[in-house]
């Protein structure tokens, strides 16, 4: 029975599926309501995983047994943390990237925390030092995100983070040893990422999404907000002085002013500058 492959971001407001066959061809490109789409702001969004099974059913149902599932947990439910330490063996280097982490990190990570480390590269500052990305989640997070599978009698082959989903799915490989950032605006929340050598090095996701677009312009034009919505996907951002640009204009400036903080912090800790930008969502 052939193999195939689902990748699965549960958003705020749309749970995106895209199937691929064995010859990693799509066959299922689709999105669905996000259960609790009025969430607010620092709640999970939940998956509906009866919802995803009977998507996956109607696309292919004699390949459901052999897919590959793919999903991510959000990046605001995750925090990084840049670690410098001399060489050590792996283990070693592993729990004393995890004790800097637990003892620097805000907030202070829970009893239940969850760590991953990446080597990023060799740096020499005085004395030859590895820097590593320390990423931490918590236990609760991440089993409200895979018990509905679960319930479902699926289980998820590959986890990660958006940002790192976004690197990899935006940056091409020609790019990969420029120092790039990726702007990515949902429905709820804006994320910025930077990266260098194809590596994450920071990331910050702001509750500031594409939703108090549609809110902005349904109040200043009078209308209701699934109009102001489908109002802005047809139209796009117009030139002002528009309607429509005058309400949202200052949505857009505080879009900019925060992806203008967010590559400041970046560059005042790194010494780097990006070089490259990738702009996504909607």
């Amino acid at each position: 029975m052939a193999t195939w492959y689902l990748g699965l971001d549960v958003g705020t407001a749309y749970t995106k599926l895209v199937g691929l066959d064995n010859r990693l061809a799509p066959i299922l490109v689709k999105s669905l309501p996000t259960p609790g789409a009025g969430l607010g702001d620092g709640e999970a969004p939940t998956v509906d995983a009866e919802q995803v099974v009977r998507a996956l059913e109607a696309a292919s149902p004699q390949s459901l047994p052999q897919t590959r599932i793919a999903t991510c947990l959000h990046s605001r439910f995750v925090t990084s943390i840049l670690v410098s330490l001399p060489h050590m063996p792996k283990k070693e280097l592993v729990a004393a990237a995890v004790y800097e982490a637990r003892r620097t990190m805000i907030p202070t990570p829970g009893p239940q925390a969850l760590f991953e480390c990446q080597v990023l590269e060799d740096t020499t500052d005085g004395q030859p030092k590895l820097e590593l990305l320390v990423i931490k989640t918590e236990r609760q997070g991440l089993d409200e995100r895979l018990n509905p599978f679960k319930d479902a009698g699926i289980v998820p082959a590959v986890i990660t983070i958006s940002s790192l989903a976004l690197l990899r799915a935006l940056a091409p490989e020609d790019r990969r040893r420029d120092s790039l950032g990726i702007v990515h605006l949902g429905a709820r929340t804006l994320e910025v990422v930077a990266a260098k050598r194809g590596k994450q090095r920071f990331f910050r996701s702001v509750n500031l999404g594409c939703r108090e677009m549609s809110v902005e312009i349904a109040n200043a034009l009078r209308m209701a907000e699934p109009e102001a919505e489908q109002l802005l996907m047809t139209t796009g951002i117009p030139e002002p002085p528009a309607p429509v640009r005058q309400a949202i204009q200052p949505f857009l400036e505080r879009i900019v002013t925060e992806i203008r903080r967010s590559l400041t912090f970046y560059r005042q800790e790194s010494g780097e500058r990006v070089e490259t930008f990738f702009f996504s969502g909607g």
